[in-house]
């Protein structure tokens, strides 16, 4: 029976996967969320979970809360992040310490003999060196003017991990854009050696494609950059809210003392 810990269950990359995976009785979830009461309005009938499901909530810095739900499952999906531009913002860096911090916890009370999870990690493509070629130039450019606050701790999440690769077992998924109002699963790609299919993914896609990721028995995605891209056609976007997004966040980047710091 596959088993699944969620880390950061209320976001929409953790809802998404907690909205597939618990499609099947058969797989073993554990969610974790800071707040609990998110979790319950987002998903009410957890108030009375399922046995297949157990919820964890709490901060992210309570190492014991986070080693309990992690231990004994196949996979922890890291998806704990932030869209803000905000400059100083670190909560993929948080994200990695507590991991590391949880992992140590299990690595300890077992004499090390226990097996330990796999992380798969949600990252986003202009980050990987490799991936983000397929980007335009301009393009690429916007991105980092918007997001470069959000990519510079996704990059120094992952140097943090990386240090690690002796034991750590870890993949890092970078989508590139996602569609925050098509719920639909449309179809997608899984690739390594470029971007993939240009075009906005939708959240139940990008969720399905790490599944796969997370699945593969063989190793294939270890320390290997990989993407998730869109086959399907006509994924719904607000594209006035993408530029609104974009300008404010390359506002909040470039004047930090109107914004303040994370």
């Amino acid at each position: 029976m596959p088993s699944y810990a969620i880390l950061g269950a209320t976001g929409n990359t953790g809802r998404a996967l907690y909205q597939y995976l618990s499609t099947s009785p058969d797989n073993t979830l554990k969610l974790y969320a800071r707040s609990e009461s998110k979790l319950l309005e987002q998903n009410p009938s957890l108030s009375t979970p399922p046995p297949n499901i157990q919820l964890f909530t709490g901060p992210l810095t309570d190492t014991e809360l986070i080693a309990s739900c992690i231990k004994d499952v196949d996979i922890v999906f890291c998806v704990l992040a932030t869209n803000l531009n905000t400059s100083g913002c670190h909560i993929a860096q948080d994200s990695a310490h507590a991991v590391l911090a949880a992992l140590e916890v299990l690595k300890t009370s077992s004499d090390g003999k226990a097996p330990l999870p796999r992380l798969v990690i949600l990252s986003a493509m202009p980050v990987s060196k490799k991936l983000e070629r397929s980007i335009p130039t301009l393009v690429k450019k916007m991105l980092w003017a918007s997001f470069g606050h959000v990519y510079r701790d996704l990059e120094a999440a992952e140097a943090i991990l990386s240090k690690e690769k002796s034991w750590l077992k870890a993949t890092f998924v970078y989508p590139g854009g996602i569609s925050e109002i098509d719920d639909r699963a449309l179809g997608y790609e899984i690739s390594t050696e470029h971007g993939g299919t240009p075009g906005f993914i939708s959240y139940p896609d990008l969720a399905r494609g790490m599944v796969e990721i997370a699945d593969d028995k063989e190793g294939k995605y270890e320390w290997v950059d990989v993407t998730v891209s869109p086959t399907g056609k006509g994924v719904r976007m607000t594209y006035g809210r993408q530029l609104r997004i974009l300008s404010w966040n390359t506002l909040r980047g470039a004047l930090p003392f109107l914004y303040g710091k994370n």
